[in-house]
C-alpha cells in the first residue's frame, strides 16, 4: 500500500509531552520545592506579622492569598510552561532583540 504526498510529508508534533514526571497535575518535584521554600518564608512571616499585631483574620487571609498566589504563578499549564518561564522567555526575548538606527538619505537627490 503506497502512500499519498500528503501522509507522506505529514510532520507529527506530540502535544503535552511532560520533560519529568507530575506528582499531580502541573507540579513536578521542582514547583513543589519551590512551593514549599514560598509557603515557609509566608509563614514566618505570617507568624510575625501574629505576634506583632494579635490579629489572626489577618494572618490566615494574607497566609491563603500569598499562597494561592503562588500556586498560580509556580504551576505549569498544558503546555508545560508557568507564568514564570513565560514571563523569562519574554525577558529573553526582548533582551535579545537589537535596534538599528537606519536614517534615510534621498540617494537620488544630488
Amino acid at each position: 500500500m503506497e502512500k499519498s504526498e500528503s501522509q507522506r510529508d505529514e510532520l507529527y508534533i506530540p502535544l503535552g509531552i511532560k520533560s519529568e514526571q507530575d506528582i499531580f497535575p502541573g507540579f513536578g518535584k521542582k514547583e513543589t520545592i519551590q512551593i514549599g521554600i514560598v509557603l515557609v518564608f509566608t509563614l514566618m512571616g505570617v507568624i510575625t506579622y501574629y505576634t506583632a499585631s494579635n490579629d489572626s483574620f489577618g494572618a490566615i487571609l494574607s497566609l491563603m492569598f500569598i499562597g494561592a498566589t503562588a500556586i498560580v504563578i509556580i504551576r505549569k499549564n498544558e503546555n508545560n510552561q508557568s507564568v514564570v518561564d513565560l514571563a523569562r522567555h519574554v525577558f529573553t526575548y526582548y533582551r535579545s532583540q537589537r535596534k538599528y538606527q537606519y536614517q534615510y538619505l534621498d540617494e537620488w537627490e544630488m
